[in-house]
């Protein structure tokens, strides 16, 4: 399959050993390629009568033309997510004004097009006319000129198609339906525009309720709905099935849609369900097709990470085979990053590969697996540049003690750790008011130790940013108080914490030790209450664990040694422990075995 057939060893940029630098972005490559008769591109039009309600026709005329275009299979048609990265390197003022043609015939030449499309909007009543000149991008002659007028805003959209056909002088596809995009609502698309824009600077607030709108105007505008599927992944909500119902719904909805696009929608409708080897399939032909597909390439970014995730493919009783291949995940996400330095979602799963220590799946899903014997372990290690994952069954296997004693010999977790520094550095540097951007960096220095840094990366993000972002700085910040020795404005955070959490669904699992540190025993005891019922645990363990706040502040109560024997003697034995449960005689009393082992004792556990 196309994933397991990937050899483990590979370097981030999907070579073999030895590998090139280890940072997320790197130089576009320069230079003219050869033309391409075949392959076409499409650069902004110009506003020729400056009205500034058609203003987001500049660049929309690229996205909405291409896409009509990209219906004939005899021809290719440069992304037009490329097309923003090649203007981007023009000179600011260039760039931001009309394109000459010899702009256009520069930028096409870099791409390798042997088509170049460009042209003009006018202010014609209440709507517009377009006139699109297509050149030969060989020796710069003109084609041939083609003009679609629009009678109103709404009917704008529903004009590209039209053009497109004049533009390749030939009849309309058999799958025309409506316009390329799927929406015939002006309104619609340019808030969907700005969704992605927003999406994209990972702004996900924003994103949501500019997306949400989009559909609001238009409730079967399919790729509103595939963008929106992407922005509730990255809210990172537990248990928010919305995300694939969003991907369901654009699949449902995109049946108009040009192939790429159904392809891309087909791949996040199987990313969201699990199926990450169908994902990667899908998405791997485009890619095949067009290796400039920057959303085709950050498809498969995203398969390929979680894939390395999933449940893998049992080698044998004891060794088990990722079904993603990490290396090509960061490969691909370089590679976006590359084509548009402005697609910010890319930077995260190359920091969280790179941060992950120790990659543990369990076997039957949730939220500790740490002693399931059947769950499947393996230590991320480094060679080179590559990371180079294998995966045992069980949690202290002689195999797997072996591999992470490997792996620290050879200073794995220490140098992923200064590579994801370095990439959470040029995030923060590409996008400095990019609230996620600070808040990967101050993660990355909190397990280098570096705290200071932390503490200064935390306190640039926005108070106005997504409640995600929020939770999880604030859960940093009160970390970072305590680490700096600042007990007053811990617990303030910690309050404020508290109260943000019920507002975002967030889960509370982690705040038990803070709850400890500060010395809150009634809330340490409720969140005790609400792990043990998440996990249902016997009346006995809630009982005795009841104890530990106080028993770790030094004072516990009368009836500790009778709940504890109580809790002690309802356990099986060691040879019976069922797995994945705190309950082995053997560690079960740690809590109070370790703070109140002076406690006069009528008793003692074996």
């Amino acid at each position: 399959m196309l994933m397991c057939a990937r050899a483990g060893a590979q370097c981030p940029d999907g070579t073999p050993p030895p590998c090139r630098g280890a940072g997320a972005t790197g130089a576009a490559r320069h230079g003219n390629l050869a033309p391409n008769e075949r392959l076409w591109i499409v650069v902004p039009f110009g506003n020729a009568t400056r009205a500034p309600d058609l203003n987001w026709l500049r660049d929309a005329s690229v996205n909405l033309l291409s896409l009509d275009l990209s219906r004939w299979t005899d021809i290719s048609v440069v992304d037009d997510k490329r097309v923003t990265d090649l203007i981007r390197e023009l000179p600011p003022t260039r760039a931001a004004q009309s394109l000459s043609l010899g702009d256009g015939l520069a930028l096409a030449r870099r791409a390798g097009a042997g088509r170049l499309v460009m042209g003009d909007f006018y202010r014609q009543g209440r709507g517009a006319r377009l006139v699109a000149n297509v050149f030969n991008v060989r020796d710069g002659s003109r084609i041939r000129s083609f003009t679609q007028t629009a009678p109103d805003q709404d009917s704008l959209l529903s004009a590209f198609g039209p053009l497109a056909r004049g533009v390749l002088a030939v009849p309309p596809p058999p799958d025309a339906k409506l316009g390329a995009t799927g929406t015939t609502s002006s309104a619609a698309y340019q808030e969907f525009l700005q969704g992605v824009n927003a999406l994209n600077r990972f702004e996900l607030t924003e994103a949501k309720q500019h997306l949400l709108k989009a559909i609001a105007f238009d409730s079967t505008f399919a790729l509103a709905h595939f963008k929106l599927s992407t922005a509730i992944h990255w809210g990172d909500t537990r248990g928010d099935t919305t995300e694939r119902a969003q991907a369901l719904a654009a699949a449902r909805l995109g049946s108009s849609l040009p192939p790429r696009e159904r392809a891309l929608i087909s791949g996040r409708v199987a990313t969201s369900g699990g199926e990450y080897e169908r994902a990667c399939a899908t998405l791997g032909a485009l890619v095949a097709k067009d290796s400039s597909d920057v959303e085709a390439l950050y498809g498969m970014g995203e398969c390929e990470y979680h894939g390395g995730r999933a449940e893998p493919v049992a080698i044998d009783s004891l060794h088990g085979r990722a079904r993603g291949n990490w290396n090509s995940a960061i490969a691909a996400f370089r590679r976006v990053l590359q084509l548009d330095p402005t697609y910010h979602p890319a930077f995260v799963h190359i920091l969280d590969a790179l941060t992950t220590g120790i990659i543990t799946i369990c076997s039957v899903p949730g939220p500790v697996c740490s002693n399931d014997a059947s769950a499947w372990k393996g230590p991320v290690e480094r060679r080179g540049d590559s990371l180079v994952i294998r995966l045992v069954r069980g949690p202290s296997t002689g195999e797997f003690l072996v591999m992470l004693a490997q792996a620290e010999n050879a200073r794995s977790p220490l140098l992923n750790l200064r590579a994801a520094q370095r990439i959470a550095k040029d995030w923060v540097e590409a996008g400095p008011a990019e609230s996620r951007a600070h808040l990967s960096l101050a993660a990355v220095d909190l397990l280098a130790g570096d705290v200071a840094h932390a503490d200064g990366e935390l306190r640039q993000i926005r108070s106005r940013t997504d409640l995600y972002t929020r939770i999880k700085a604030l859960k940093y910040r009160v970390q970072v108080a305590v680490l700096l020795g600042r007990g007053g404005e811990g617990r303030a955070l910690l309050d404020t914490l508290q109260r943000e959490l019920p507002r975002s669904g967030a889960s509370n699992r982690d705040l038990g030790p803070l709850y400890a540190v500060f010395g809150q025993t009634a809330r340490l005891v409720a969140w005790i209450e609400t792990f043990a019922a998440s996990h249902r645990e016997s009346p006995a363990f809630v009982q005795y664990m009841r104890h530990v706040p106080l028993v770790m502040l030094g004072v516990p109560d009368a009836r500790l040694l009778e709940d504890e024997r109580h809790f002690w003697e309802s356990l099986p034995g060691d040879s019976v422990c069922r797995a994945g449960r705190p309950g082995c005689r053997t560690s079960a009393l740690l809590p109070s075995m370790a703070y109140a082992v002076r406690v006069p004792r009528a008793w003692w556990p074996y």
